[in-house]
């Protein structure tokens, strides 16, 4: 079952890797805009793992702290704008997704 909730949301994805590497403040990077599913999900993941989470989709930053997110959940209301190559970043570090798999 848990592995069904990361299936399709490359976010989830993303922030469950750099939590099972033990990244102590995770930022990810997507090219597309976040979902309701996903938005609530790094909502949840934040006060659950008592961490600040990073999530930039490309139309705005959002930072997740203690379940709250800095974009007053107002995401929605953006347009959508141009996509940017789907990459994790880990303390300044910017990496593409495939290195960090190939290694």
């Amino acid at each position: 079952m848990a592995h069904e909730i990361l299936l399709y949301h490359c976010e989830k994805k993303a922030l469950a890797l750099q939590l099972a590497l033990g990244v102590k403040m995770p930022v990810v990077i997507v090219n597309t805009m976040m979902c309701e599913d996903c938005h609530n999900f790094f909502k949840a993941a934040s006060a659950y793992f008592q961490k600040r989470i990073e999530c930039r989709d490309g139309r705005l930053t959002h930072v997740f702290d203690d379940g709250e997110c800095t974009c007053a959940d107002e995401w929605n209301s953006l347009p959508p704008k141009k996509h940017i190559p789907f990459i994790i970043s880990d303390n300044g570090k910017t990496v593409k997704l495939k290195k960090v798999l190939e290694s």
